[in-house]
């Protein structure tokens, strides 16, 4: 990877394999793997304590994970300026040179790690001692400007001030220099904090020198940036904020801000006050301060879910669940349920008040994993209301970042109110289709078809038949029938069917001459019983299978227009004796040309429609019907005549399925060259063949296969 690789997001990489003898080349074989980057933002304040001791100063550092990995190999540096002396440093730090170190093996995400050091300058100098505190890790950094040093954060400016010597000259003592000395300190922030919520902290600016501080400018860049609305004050109207000369003394005043109802950043939100002035009329550069405090935006995850139990027709229970499925607890949670119109309220659960349609219960404070539960219990007195919804939902104070759990969108969360229905009558009916024949060693399907023939809604339909004596039950194919041969229905809406189709296994040594299979069906409001119960028998097959054969030319396209003169939509009779594989002379007529007439020419490029027709002649059905045509010469078959990658089309009875070139087990293209097996006439496969397999077609039946060719 290279070393500026940026990106944090995932990143999809495929492995494409291609072979050259691939059977489908447009379809190589790949894999996909999802990797992503390991990223650590590392946050590096700092800031200056009193240590108590004339001329001994002590700072803190603080280092914070806020990415989305540990931070590994963490180094936490500060560089201090000369002149000065270190005297102590925690947590096991060394000094190199200009520079303090501290080497943390792993920080955690969410992990913060405070170090601290205390150094002496000298008195006797007036100077200003500015060091800077650093942090770096073997983790990418999406964000390095808040702990490479240049954020003022991490910078601390200390001021030594020496009173000046008496002058031993006679002349007069020259007017001392006095310079103002400002300290700012921000505190009483929340230590949580929500959307939409107002945020107030205190900043206390203390001027212990012996002059005005001028032009001091305060701001919070931060939380402008983050959109939260600043609160006018008398001492600051807006922000930034003027506030003139301070003279000595301590100013201390409070700063509001009001969260955006769009805040969704949870996590420890660090937030700086900076404060800036001149010490002289003529400063080039102002003193810079900086103060930081933290916050943690809360998050917790409501999930409202309600049941409806009926207690009578006319009465029924809706009851809630809410559950904190978040890290952090639920301030001020409100759960509601909305009621349709028509509805007699009987019973509201403790604490719920009631406002027009709406039951709202106060449920306070929601911890992690917590549930609370609610109901109330309604009466239907409009007959005519017909069906609507009650909806449940939840809220609360803290920030939920994920409101489709609570909010009355989910399935689980609206329940049908139904109003006691009139059952009025109506007819249901079943029927059995059963196959023509059986044979000893088939698969048979038995299905059975129960269709509302009233005028109103079929109520607790049930459905009931018993295993064929003899065979061996497989699979239940259909609308679910469970348990298979007795099951309930339910209610069957007028003008629709259920079908359940039912298959069984023939025994090879089967000596039956018959299978009988009988069916009943009972519901509420049925008031023509003659049709509800019926009984099949089908007999054991005898005679031969026969298969009839025929091609045609349908059609051919010149420039993609259908080719003039010919009509392909006649009826071309075969002579006697030819009509099929058998030489039966059956009445048969299918459409299409068996040649085009000598005065037409075909041209280069034209397609030609070729169409094999198939019929189902004899006893029994013809079945694993394999079906090979050799594309003629002087023509090239046409992969895509009914779609990307489907040469071929199928036709059987009602059924049109697309086949595809390639061998998935109802039929394939074979190129030139590859040998082909029976019934295909020539194994040497000069020009190309179409393949069709596992046809079964019952006595009667009939089908089609279409492809095309382009002329060379």
């Amino acid at each position: 990877m290279p070393p500026n690789y940026t990106n944090i997001g995932p990143i999809d990489h495929t492995t494409t394999l291609t072979y050259t003898n691939n059977p489908n080349p447009d379809q190589p074989i790949q894999g996909v793997v999802e990797t992503r980057l390991l990223n650590a933002d590392l946050i590096t304040t700092k800031t200056k304590l009193e240590s108590g001791t004339l001329g001994e100063y002590t700072y803190q550092i603080k280092t914070y994970n806020n990415g989305n990995d540990p931070a590994v190999n963490v180094r936490i540096t500060d560089e201090i300026p000369a002149g000065v002396t270190v005297l102590n440093i925690s947590h096991g730090g060394r000094q190199e040179g200009n520079l303090i170190i501290w080497d943390v093996p792993n920080l955690e995400v969410g992990e913060q790690f405070a170090r601290l050091f205390t150094v002496t300058l000298r008195l006797d100098t007036p100077g200003v001692y500015t060091n800077i505190a650093r942090s770096t890790s073997d983790t990418f950094d999406p964000n390095s400007s808040n702990n490479d040093g240049s954020s003022s954060s991490a910078v601390v400016t200390t001021e030594v001030v020496v009173e000046p010597d008496p002058d031993p000259d006679p002349d007069p003592d020259p007017d001392p220099v006095v310079l103002p000395k400002l300290n700012l300190i921000a505190k009483d922030g929340p230590e949580r904090f929500n959307p939409g919520q107002l945020f107030t902290y205190t900043v206390v600016l203390d001027n212990d020198g012996d002059a005005d501080a001028l032009n001091v400018m305060l701001d919070n860049p931060l939380f402008r940036s983050l959109g939260f609305e600043f609160q006018p004050s008398d001492i600051c109207p807006t922000l930034p904020c003027s506030l003139g000369n301070l003279p000595r003394g301590t100013k201390t005043f409070p700063l509001t801000f009001r969260v955006p109802d769009t805040y969704n950043n949870p996590g420890i939100l660090t937030y700086p006050t900076v404060v800036n002035y001149n010490q002289t009329p003529n400063d080039a550069q102002p003193m810079n301060l900086n103060a930081s405090l933290a916050a943690t935006l809360p998050v917790a995850d409501l999930e409202t879910n309600m049941d409806r139990v009926e207690l009578t027709p006319n009465e029924q229970k809706l009851k809630l669940n809410t559950t904190n499925l978040g890290k952090d607890a639920a301030e001020n949670v409100n759960v509601v349920v909305e009621l349709p119109d028509g509805l007699e309220v009987l019973e509201i659960s403790s604490g719920g008040q009631r406002v027009g349609n709406t039951i709202v219960w106060p449920a306070g404070e929601l911890l992690p994993n917590q549930s609370v539960e609610h109901y109330v219990r309604v009466a239907i007195n409009d007959p005519e209301a017909g069906e609507s919804f009650a909806v449940a939902r939840s809220s609360s104070d803290t920030f939920d970042p994920n409101p489709s759990n609570n909010n009355g969108t989910q399935d689980n969360a609206r329940k049908p109110i139904t109003s006691p229905v009139v059952q009025e009558p109506t007819d249901v009916a079943v029927e059995i289709i059963p196959p023509p024949t059986f044979r000893p060693g088939e698969i048979v399907p038995f299905t059975y078809v129960i269709s509302n023939l009233g005028q109103a809604l079929g109520r607790n339909l049930r459905f009931k038949t018993t295993p064929i004596p003899g065979l061996q039950f497989l699979r239940q194919e259909g609308d679910d029938c469970t348990p298979v041969f007795d099951c309930d229905l339910g209610d069957l809406p007028l003008g629709e069917s259920r079908k359940i189709t039912i298959f069984y296994q023939v025994p090879e040594d089967f000596t039956g001459t018959s299978l009988e299979t009988s069916a009943t069906v009972t519901l509420d409001n049925d008031q023509n019983l003659t049709n509800n119960e019926v009984s099949r028998s089908i007999p054991l097959q005898t005679g031969e299978p026969n298969l009839e054969l025929l091609k045609r030319i349908t059609n051919v396209w010149r420039n993609g227009v259908s080719l003039g003169g010919i009509n392909f939509e006649q009826v071309v009779s075969p002579p006697p004796g030819t009509n099929g594989t058998n030489g039966a002379a059956t009445p048969w007529q299918p459409v299409g040309v068996i040649t085009i007439p000598p005065s037409m020419t075909l041209e280069s490029g034209d397609v030609i429609e070729y169409t094999l027709y198939l019929r189902s002649s004899g006893a029994v059905a013809v079945e694993n019907v394999q079906v090979c045509d050799l594309i003629p010469n002087q023509t090239t078959f046409v992969r895509d005549s009914f779609g990307a990658g489907q040469g071929m089309r199928l036709v059987l009875g009602d059924e049109v399925r697309l086949l595809s070139n390639g061998a998935d087990g109802d039929g394939r293209y074979i190129a030139p060259l590859n040998p082909v097996a029976a019934p295909c006439q020539n194994p040497n496969n000069p020009n190309g063949a179409i393949w069709v397999e596992g046809l079964t077609l019952e006595p009667g039946a009939t089908g089609t296969i279409q492809f095309r060719v382009r002329l060379d």
